[in-house]
């Protein structure tokens, strides 16, 4: 899948939470393993965030999520970070205090 996002909506979720997924090509079988639990879940696909005019922190925010997930394989883990980082203008920071607003 080499699209920006994809958002899946389950109708009879066992958890009824809001899940963001950052992710490489190695997150489709845990994507739809992951929908069949959460309420949404909702894909991106950071290769691919630089062709529209949000940043990942505005994905972050306009998603709403209650869980952001990262998955990546080990290679390349510390490049998506990097990106993350650097393109987008978001640090792990920034996500860990949206965690903390929602207690």
């Amino acid at each position: 899948m080499d699209h920006l996002n994809c958002k899946i909506i389950n109708s009879k979720p066992i958890i009824d939470k809001k899940i963001l997924i950052y992710r490489d090509s190695y997150h489709s079988a845990m994507s739809w393993m992951i929908s069949d639990i959460f309420r949404e879940v909702e894909v991106v696909d950071q290769r691919q965030i630089n062709k529209i005019n949000l940043t990942s922190a505005q994905v972050v925010e306009n998603t709403d999520g209650d869980i952001v997930l990262f998955i990546f394989n080990d290679l390349s883990f510390k490049d998506m970070i990097n990106q993350l980082d650097s393109d987008a203008k978001i640090k792990l920071d920034y996500i860990k205090e949206i965690d903390r607003r929602r207690v």
